[in-house]
């Protein structure tokens, strides 16, 4: 038995009797209550600007069909469909949602309360044209200089006979919701206006953006920084960029900086191979590393300064550090002296370019050779830090290092990135860390490694 329900829509002339379908790839989504249908969103998104949408920068989804049933309006069933809608919108590479409204007072308040705004409108005019358009309406060239008009028959001459309604056709877009690149920066630092993009999940930790872009020259990685602490990694990974040459290195196409935020574009590496897993063969990796520190690093990287004693703050409140479980209390009480005393001996001093943050997502390997992204420590110092970081990497991702890797005074580096680890472990979540990342829990994961690492080179007891 089927049910009828009239919905209260200004749309009451346009009513759809069978399921749309179209011609791009659409997001077509139902809400469900007790096993009822309550509303509905049917959103089709472009592949290319323009042949969905207005004809704007980047790819957009055009609102068809956003229905809620009488008795379950104003209980958020149209929000939760918008946002599951743009949740799904992303991986099309949406950067705005586009509706047509008329001029229905509730339904623009609830598009703008979404974070709508409006763009476009012309007027719908509603006329009975058996008479004769241009005798009974005539219209002049001035009259129309501020918004389109249109003859529409509804079928019914008797009650049409003089303009039944004069309504608002409304264009809204959200840009808020469907996080953009900004398109300022973007052409500042591109030399021109890109025309798409397409969100990229880089796996990283902190809270900066990052899509593909389509640039004339090519695909590039673009990345966007407004949080203080990765505006600040934003900035000093564009010095890198921006002073240093080597093949370890994407290609540099620009950066842009507004002072609220900024925004870094590089080469796109379509053919890479990013671990884990690692190749085979890592030699690459550390090849790399040799040439970095052997490229003259710019001068407005911070210099490292004689290491700060991180076993020294463990062993002044060592209970969050126990409390993650991965060592006893007699292990730690028996190899702290031996930890610290490593520690103590370790140089990071040094004119090196430093990357300072090797590990498997930041390494990708292309056509046999090593290249290296997300220069946000970047620092002058010792060439070591980069090799104890590539070597814990391989141990972390249970790969058999290279015979040929020597790093002197591994037993201090070991105890001093193990030191390191298990203060950020033990710490809250930094401001700069996207708070859904798994910053913690894989920092903590390294510490594993990094405590059997130690307790290898020092010839500690087994960390039970």
């Amino acid at each position: 038995m089927s049910r009828h329900v009239v919905l209260d829509t200004a749309f009451y002339d346009d009513v759809r009797r069978s399921k749309e379908h179209y011609e791009h790839p659409a997001i077509e989504l139902v809400a469900q209550r007790n096993g009822e249908i309550v509303g509905l969103i049917d959103v089709e998104c472009e592949e290319q600007p323009g042949t969905v949408c207005e004809e704007r920068p980047g790819l957009g989804g055009m609102i068809w069909h956003l229905a809620v049933h009488p008795d379950h309006q104003r209980r958020g069933v149209a929000t939760a469909l918008l946002r599951e809608t743009e949740r799904r919108a992303r991986p099309h590479g949406l950067g705005r949602l586009e509706a047509w409204t008329r001029d229905d007072p509730g339904s623009r308040a609830w598009y703008e309360s979404s974070g709508f705004e409006l763009v476009q409108s012309y007027l719908n005019v509603y006329i009975d044209i058996d008479e004769g358009l241009r005798d009974r309406f005539p219209i002049t060239r001035t009259a129309c200089d501020r918004s389109a008009s249109f003859a529409h028959s509804v079928g019914n001459p008797d009650a049409m006979r003089t303009f039944s309604s004069v309504s608002t056709k409304t264009s809204s877009t959200s840009c808020d919701s469907l996080v953009t690149p900004d398109l300022e920066l973007l052409t500042e630092a591109a030399g021109h206006q890109p025309r798409s993009w397409k969100p990229v999940d880089t796996g990283g930790y902190t809270r900066s953006q990052a899509w593909r872009v389509e640039t004339r020259d090519g695909p590039a990685f673009v990345k966007q920084a407004e949080e203080a602490g990765s505006l600040q990694m934003l900035r000093r990974e564009a010095v890198v960029y921006r002073d240093v040459r080597g093949p370890f290195l994407p290609a540099f196409v620009g950066f842009a900086d507004s002072g609220e935020r900024a925004l870094l574009a590089v080469e796109y590496l379509e053919d890479a191979h990013w671990p884990p897993p690692y190749p085979d063969d890592v030699g690459a990796l550390f090849a790399a590393l040799e040439l970095v520190a052997a490229t003259p690093a710019s001068p407005e990287l911070p210099i490292e300064g004689p290491n700060d004693s991180q076993w020294e703050r463990i062993a002044a409140d060592p209970e969050p550090f126990l409390a993650l479980g991965l060592c006893s209390r007699a292990w730690f009480e028996r190899s702290i002296a031996a930890l610290r005393t490593a520690e103590g001996r370790v140089v990071v001093e040094g004119d090196a370019l430093v990357h300072n943050d090797i590990y498997a997502a930041n390494v990708a390997f292309v056509h046999g050779n090593a290249l290296l992204v997300d220069w946000g420590a970047a620092i002058r110092g010792s060439h070591g830090i980069d090799v104890a970081f590539a070597l814990l990497s391989l141990r972390v991702e249970g790969v058999t290092r290279p015979s040929c890797v020597v790093l002197p005074d591994e037993d201090a580096f070991a105890a001093t990135i193990a030191g390191h680890f298990a203060v950020g472990a033990s710490s809250p979540l930094p401001a700069w860390a996207d708070p859904d990342s798994t910053f913690l829990e894989d920092v903590t994961g390294d510490l594993a490694h990094a405590l059997q690492w130690a307790a290898e080179q020092l010839d500690l007891q087994p960390l039970s």
